[in-house]
């Protein structure tokens, strides 16, 4: 039973930490996300404002998905992919001493103040409900039940 709860509640999380992060990013000119993401020093040039216009819609996407329970499993990994990203990221900027001004989690919109440190600690926390997700069996509450019959 308790399954159930922990299923509802890291859907929850993880699907409006991201539909979050996702409109923080989308309110403001693409451009100063693309300057966040360069920071980073990862992708090729011409690759940085492509990424700059996706990432906010499939943060957006598949985090509204995994509210309404559609597709939790898909959700769940694309989800885990990007976290992933995000780790390998922040990860090589600090091994490599790059000096983040500010991880980008939430745009310019809002300024975590964090320590490259603890976005990687952060990071790697919210891996943990959607590994569960992404193995769950459970359907509770979530659309799924009905359209994956």
């Amino acid at each position: 039973m308790a399954n159930r709860y922990i299923f509802l509640f890291s859907r929850l999380l993880i699907g409006l930490l991201f539909v979050f992060s996702g409109i923080t990013k989308l309110m403001e000119p693409v451009q100063e996300f693309a300057l966040q993401v360069e920071q980073y020093q990862l992708l090729p040039q011409i690759l940085i404002m492509p990424f700059a216009y996706a990432l906010p819609w499939v943060e957006l996407i598949f985090g509204g998905l995994l509210i309404l329970g559609i597709w939790v499993k898909l959700d769940a990994g694309i989800l885990g992919l990007t976290m992933t990203a995000f780790i390998i990221a922040i990860s090589q900027a600090m091994i490599r001493g790059i000096g983040l001004t500010d991880c980008g989690c939430f745009g310019e919109v809002i300024e975590v103040g964090e320590t490259p440190g603890q976005v990687l600690i952060r990071d790697i926390v919210l891996m943990l409900p959607i590994i569960y997700l992404f193995f769950s069996k459970t359907k509770f509450f979530s659309m799924d039940k009905y359209l994956l019959k």
